[in-house]
């Protein structure tokens, strides 16, 4: 059967009850209002229609659910969902009966509305596919063995011994407790009531996307009983158990899709007052993509650049636990984003020591789920102990808050980098942690669990040794089981840096963060976010240099860029290779250097800065002084400083003063700059002549006449010296 499109609900709360023996269920109103946002969602349930009814008697609740399901068609879905109380009555065979408004506590068998009048009018109702969900006191009444009541049949008996089933087939048939247990709501009132204990599940699971587990969009109503039954049993020492049956229902049946993206918020309950006269709406901020990121934002970012390639994260010995790693308990949450509103976690209590270790040592903490188990190298002897790591990793930030210590995970989910290189090959390796795209949402853990599988076995070709449930994680790696594998186990673990270089970066981030108020008078407030402190740093120049000294060729246009270097406090040159960027920038370096001022080249590429350095020093040996962090594989750049600093020393004097270079540069500036004066006439001169040519042209061609005959004739007339003086 294919997905149907045309899906209808009808949706009916119950809250206030005419007999007061029945209390007040306020939560009915937030269920019926949940519920209907997120399948009236676009992105998530995108029902064509949604009917609630709120505080219904029983007459009109059989006219309105008969109606309902009377006008469906061969091809739409119905849903009937009704929240309030509900009652398995003993004395009339244990049937099922939903209370109603006017419902008699004393007569609830006449009063209510029957679980079997629903039953007919889903037999009659053609919808190929059809689904119940209750929310009520023992409303597994309903469900339990595919019966309306306990009353056996004198005209069948079925040959288990069971009560005759449902007759209506095609039916899923969700209730939020078994037969004789309670379902819980909210006890609160007013604006703040939240919805009942499993329709709130429901809600949350279709809003967040959490239920989806087939990697995809759609989320079938199978997923979600399972997802929303496992969530219950977990809660409260599972007093409220949610119950299902699927009378003839032999196909799936999809009733949402997964929302892609951040999960949708819905809208209170009781809507927020509008602004009076006197208080006039405020203008919504402008979302752009243009926005610019505050100066904090973008130290962060730099602060992840540099963290992306910080640490090694190498294969960890099993035996090491409590020392190096921790196995976490209850629900993995950094990998899979489960995190609290301010994007932190509590600190697992079985993490404090590690975590305090951490923090003493200076090493980076890291995240990761499943850990996966290596008893020796893919090809080769065994390992006499074995070693895990685990198969997706994330970075943890340790925030201290008021008297508390939490956990921040931040950038990608990334396959653990050793792993790959150690099972996949370099190669391989390389193009996975460079493509690797998580698909899942926060919290979806049935999602990610099915990615993660999917990894395991088609990329690494490795078995899952346990079943993966991240929301139900082992306390330990178990080294039991024989061979490779993952199992179902979450660690935190911590990692050194690679390099000094790296810790003092960070802190060199961690010190400007503190600062970011003075940002603006260095040359980087042109790129300031506001836009004031950005024109004030845009508006400062320094006066122009006499003049530009550049002993590689320079054209007009390097020119401007010499002009702009030395007089604003920022100025960008692009170009594509072969453009004589380097050659501009040894230029700028002596025009600085003549100036009286001093400079700095750096750059991420080691090849641009001994570009630079090998052009400067070929001009002026040792004027130039290499430093930084070498290339791997090639001579250290200390040498070459304590060479450099060695040649200054000990070297002979300059033939020639700055005076006098600095005379013979003045001369060398003025003829240049009487040459090009001599150019631009001479390109003046020609401009007026092609002009003259092209206006003698366009005369000629008026006449009717060829220019040499235009010429001829004009070379007859007399000229004007000659017309002067016959005057």
């Amino acid at each position: 059967m294919t997905r149907l499109h045309k899906r209808r609900a009808l949706l009916i709360g119950n809250e206030h009850y005419d007999d007061s023996r029945f209390s007040p269920l306020a939560s009915a109103r937030a269920d019926v209002w949940g519920l209907a946002q997120v399948l009236k969602h676009r992105s998530i349930g995108n029902f064509v229609s949604v009917q609630p009814e709120r505080d219904l008697t029983a007459d009109d609740m059989r006219a309105v659910i008969g109606e309902f399901l009377q006008e469906r068609d061969e091809d739409e879905l119905a849903l009937v969902y009704v929240s309030g109380h509900g009652v398995r009555t003993v004395r009339d065979g244990g049937e099922f009966h939903f209370v109603a408004k006017d419902t008699d506590y004393d007569r609830v068998a006449t009063t209510g509305v029957s679980a079997g009048f629903l039953n007919d009018a889903l037999e009659e109702c053609v919808a190929p596919q059809k689904i119940v969900m209750i929310d009520c006191c023992r409303s597994g009444g309903f469900a339990m063995g595919l019966r309306t009541s306990d009353r056996r049949s004198d005209s069948s008996v079925a040959k288990t011994g069971e009560q005759p089933p449902l007759t209506s087939r095609g039916v899923y048939v969700l209730s939020s407790s078994r037969a004789g247990e309670d379902s819980f709501a909210d006890a609160g009132d007013g604006h703040d009531v939240k919805p009942s204990a499993f329709t709130g599940e429901v809600i949350e699971a279709l809003r967040t996307g959490k239920v989806s587990k087939d990697g995809g969009k759609e989320v079938q109503v199978s997923d979600l009983f399972h997802y929303v039954n496992r969530r219950m049993r977990a809660q409260d020492g599972g007093r409220q158990v949610p119950v299902h049956s699927a009378l003839g229902v032999d196909d799936r049946i999809v009733i949402a899709d997964s929302p892609f993206g951040r999960a949708p918020i819905l809208d209170p309950l009781i809507p927020r007052p509008r602004p009076g006269a006197e208080e006039p709406p405020q203008p919504h901020a402008a979302k752009s993509a243009r926005t610019q990121p505050t100066w904090s934002g973008l130290l962060d970012y730099y602060r992840e650049c540099v963290l992306a390639e910080g640490a090694e994260t190498p294969l960890m010995e099993v035996g090491h636990q409590n020392t190096s790693y921790v196995c976490l308990d209850g629900a993995e949450r950094f990998i899979s984003g489960d995190v609290d509103d301010d994007g932190c976690t509590a600190l697992p209590q079985e993490a404090a020591s590690l975590v305090g270790s951490a923090t003493e040592e200076d090493a980076e903490l890291w995240a990761g789920y499943p850990a996966v188990v290596l008893t020796g190298p893919r090809s080769g002897r065994p390992w006499r102990h074995p070693k895990f790591a685990p198969l997706l990793v994330r970075r943890v930030e340790i925030v201290h808050g008021e008297g508390e210590v939490r956990l921040k995970p931040y950038g990608p989910v990334q396959p653990h980098p050793q792993l790959a290189l150690d099972w996949l090959g370099e190669e391989e390796a390389t193009q996975l942690i460079d493509t690797f795209q998580p698909s899942w949402h926060r919290g979806q853990h049935d999602r990610m669990a099915l990615e993660v599988r999917n990894l395991l076995t088609q990329e690494f070709e490795l078995p899952c040794v346990q079943e993966l449930r991240p929301d139900q994680l082992a306390d330990r790696i178990d080294v039991h089981t024989p061979g490779h594998g993952a199992r179902n186990t979450a660690v935190l673990f911590s990692a050194r840096p690679q390099t000094g270089f790296t810790k003092r970066l960070l802190n060199d981030f961690a010190d400007i963060a503190k600062r970011t108020d003075q940002i603006e008078k260095t040359a980087l407030g042109a790129l300031a976010p506001e836009a004031s402190p950005r024109d004030r740093a845009l508006g400062h120049t320094e006066p122009e240099p006499a003049r530009l000294v550049t002993p590689l060729p320079c054209n007009e246009a390097q020119a401007a860029v010499l002009r702009s270097a030395m007089t604003r406090p920022l100025t960008v040159a692009t170009g594509p290779p072969g453009t004589g960027k380097s050659q501009l920038v040894a230029n700028l370096v002596a025009t600085a250097i003549c100036a009286g001022q001093t400079v700095l080249v750096a750059s991420t590429n080691n090849e641009a800065v001994d570009e630079v350095w090998r052009r400067c020093d070929t001009l002026v040996p040792g004027s130039i002084v290499r430093t930084g962090s070498a290339r791997k594989n090639a001579k250290s750049n200390a040498e070459h400083e304590a060479a450099a600093l060695h040649a200054l020393r000990t070297g002979p004097e300059p033939s020639s003063t700055v005076a006098t270079a600095s005379m013979a540069a003045t001369l060398a500036a003025d003829r240049l700059a009487e040459v090009r004066r001599d150019l631009a006439h001479i390109a003046e001169t020609e401009l007026r002549l092609r002009r003259a040519g092209e206006a003698r042209d366009h005369h000629a061609e008026q006449l009717g006449i060829a220019v040499a005959e235009l010429q001829d004739l004009l070379g007859r007339l007399p000229r004007p010296r000659e017309l002067e003086d016959k005057a």
